[in-house]
């Protein structure tokens, strides 16, 4: 029996017609699989409006995007440009800017996966290729019904098109799209310039490589000296440019040393608490004390590594483990409900598809490699290999590339805390290994004719409505339904008090939190207008230290000239307000 390709299948199941007489919509839609694949982000993101849970860190971009509007003025990134863009022009609601800038972004990421995939339609079917962007689509990184930005999503979208331009023929353009948008990308977010940095290290061997052996032709000088010499001179340029004493240099280094040292604290600290769950303090806000303690007060990330290197290394390996044995659910687990749990059936027949395709794929791969290194036999081993390289050199050149891509997640694995979207720069090469397995499933058991119905069962099970469950952000509702119960520019008290400041009354509001410090003796004398108390609050020190204050005054906010939001829901958070006095 012939066997069919993806075209022929479907007109075999729906049609039982000739490809070239076919007109059947679903025909049509199987040769325009982008389409296919906008389409079921469509479908999925129906609803979209209902998932309004996180905002807490698109705060800082919506700040600056509001200021923009006030000040008339174009500051920062394309990702704050866009947010100044909605707030002016489509919506003046920050929640409803950023559910739409969640739902955007979340196509966004789908069709720029799918044009990556799409540049192994030679080696994957198409149909594979559709169910592992289906798979996406209803992810817990592309669709989060609880993740606190899109700007991860956002910067992984512009660095998938710039990946496109390299996975091609090696051109020029190619390479100009490639730092178009992965600069785009590192601006948007910084460990994008580790791709960006190593494909250009990449770009330059290629070059001596050629330069030298072109120039020893040409000049008869050997091209190892020449080699050397180019190494040598490239080592020299390195160190200068460490170590010039360059104000762009130096300020560079100055940032990321400091973005290591507060990630560092902050990572430590949780990885800390996890071990001792009895002690209460919150990671994210008192992490300095623990440092002093166990690191000699550091001064920087360095003095870190330097004053207790055995505990460094202790936690960068555990963190590590842990974060590695993390990322197949993290960035598999579909069908968000809500609350940060997908669907453990769905994820499981993605895990099961991944591990029983992965051990035929060895196989696949086994033969290949044999009977590509077996056609020379007469000469030698490193004939055949060459021979097998030279067959699959553009196959093994975009898996390099992406393999390149997930130097942006490096850092995040070894020491920060195990959030998903640290991780997202792995999306592109899990991907292809899972479309692989699942190739390989339809091949090895000769299931290709059913490869049609696997699009569309995997298009219901993943891409149906998953928002259609409302899930507002009763926080931020609730401070907006009492604004006009306090005065004017209110001081706001929470554990993180900037995103309310900004969401609820459009920066037109104090914040402090937690690590600004919040006390007893200032709430009496009426220094805040609002207290917003949630599980986070109550699990720091500032609530430990003062409980005996906080319990009474939850329990009796009257007490204090606070009243207590009941008239419209709150969700997980208690807010009380100082109502502000009654005009004569």
């Amino acid at each position: 029996m012939v066997a069919l390709d993806g075209d022929t299948n479907l007109n075999a199941l729906f049609l039982m017609n000739p490809p070239d007489r076919v007109t059947h919509p679903l025909a049509w839609l199987w040769r325009h699989p982008l389409l296919l694949v906008i389409l079921a982000n469509l479908v999925f993101s129906l609803g979209i409006w209902n998932a309004q849970d996180g905002y807490g860190e698109d705060m800082g971009p919506v700040k600056t995007a509001l200021y923009n509007i006030q000040t008339q003025s174009v500051n920062g990134d394309l990702y704050v440009k866009t947010f100044t863009l909605f707030l002016n022009g489509i919506t003046p609601d920050p929640v409803h800017a950023g559910v739409l800038m969640r739902f955007l972004v979340s196509l966004f990421t789908s069709v720029s996966l799918y044009l990556v995939l799409s540049c192994f339609s030679n080696h994957l079917g198409r149909g594979c290729i559709l169910f592992v962007c289906f798979v996406w689509t209803a992810s817990y990184l592309n669709a989060p019904a609880i993740q606190s930005t899109s700007a991860s999503g956002f910067a992984f979208g512009v660095m998938m098109l710039g990946i496109y331009c390299l996975l091609g023929d090696w051109s020029v353009a190619g390479a100009i799209g490639f730092y178009f948008f992965g600069l785009t990308a590192a601006s948007l977010r910084p460990e994008y310039m580790a791709p960006v940095l190593l494909m250009t290290a990449l770009f330059i061997v290629i070059g001596v490589l050629k330069c030298t052996t072109y120039l020893e032709a040409l000049t008869g000088f050997p091209r190892f000296k020449m080699r050397l010499g180019v190494l040598f001179l490239m080592l020299i340029i390195a160190i200068g440019m460490i170590v010039h004493p360059s104000r762009g240099v130096r300020k560079k280094m100055q940032y990321c040393d400091r973005y290591l040292f507060y990630g560092f604290g902050q990572c430590y600290a949780d990885f800390y608490r996890r071990e001792h769950p009895l002690e209460i303090f919150d990671p994210m806000t008192e992490w300095e004390w623990l440092l002093k303690r166990d690191f000699g007060d550091p001064k920087n990330f360095t003095s870190i590594l330097r004053n207790n290197p055995r505990e460094s290394a202790r936690y960068f390996f555990l963190n590590t483990v842990g974060n590695i044995a993390g990322i197949p659910r993290q960035l598999f687990i579909t069908r968000d409900k809500g609350a940060g749990i997908g669907d453990k059936r769905l994820y499981r027949l993605v895990l099961t598809l991944l591990i029983f395709g992965g051990l035929l794929g060895i196989g696949r791969l086994r033969r290949l490699c044999v009977d590509s290194l077996g056609e020379n036999r007469a000469g030698g081993w490193r004939a055949r290999l060459n021979l097998f390289f030279q067959k699959r050199k553009a196959l093994l050149r975009k898996i390099l590339i992406l393999f390149i891509l997930t130097s942006a997640s490096s850092a995040a694995i070894v020491m920060l805390v195990p959030t998903p979207r640290y991780w997202i720069s792995i999306v592109p090469l899990l991907y292809v290994i899972l479309a692989f397995a699942v190739d390989c499933l339809l091949k090895q058991l000769r299931l290709l004719r059913f490869e049609p119905c696997m699009v569309a069962l995997s298009f219901v099970g993943f891409c149906s409505p998953n928002f259609i469950v409302p899930h507002p952000c009763f926080e931020v509702r609730a401070l907006q339904h009492i604004a006009p119960l306090v005065r004017d520019h209110p001081v706001i008290g929470a554990w993180w008090a900037q995103p309310e400041c900004v969401f609820a009354f459009r920066g037109d509001a104090r914040d402090i939190s937690i690590s600004d410090g919040i006390n007893a003796g200032d709430i009496i004398a009426g220094r805040f207008d609002i207290l917003s108390i949630d599980g986070n609050f109550r699990g720091t020190g500032t609530w430990l230290r003062q409980h005996e204050f906080f319990e009474d005054f939850v329990n009796e906010p009257e007490k204090y000239g606070f009243k207590k939001v009941t008239d419209v829901p709150t969700g997980r958070f208690s807010i009380f307000y100082r109502p502000k006095p009654v005009a004569q």
